[in-house]
């Protein structure tokens, strides 16, 4: 038996890029953290009459919530789509 150089095992592509694949686990956990964050339970904590410019503490809750998600939501889409150009690839780094 000849023992000849072995190849090496494939290697899984999250070892290859840690920071894309955390990056895609955020953007999949994102809107079940925000379902979730809308869930009565959490908004009960809320539901006490008191007010914040007028306005309930749970409206302010819920649309604060709503725009946190988006403006994470647009940071993620925007990190994602940097990393699949060809262009990200090719630049070198400044």
């Amino acid at each position: 038996m000849s023992v000849g150089p072995t190849e090496p095992a494939p290697q899984d592509r999250r070892s290859l890029h840690p920071t894309r694949s955390r990056r895609h686990d955020a953007a999949l956990l994102l809107p079940v953290a925000g379902a979730i964050a809308l869930l009565p339970p959490l908004i009960g904590f809320f539901g006490h009459p008191g007010r914040i410019f007028g306005l309930p503490i749970v409206v302010v809750y819920v649309f604060g919530l709503w725009i946190v998600l988006i403006a994470v939501a647009a940071r993620l889409s925007r990190l994602l789509c940097n990393e699949a150009s060809p262009k990200a690839d090719q630049e070198e780094p400044r």
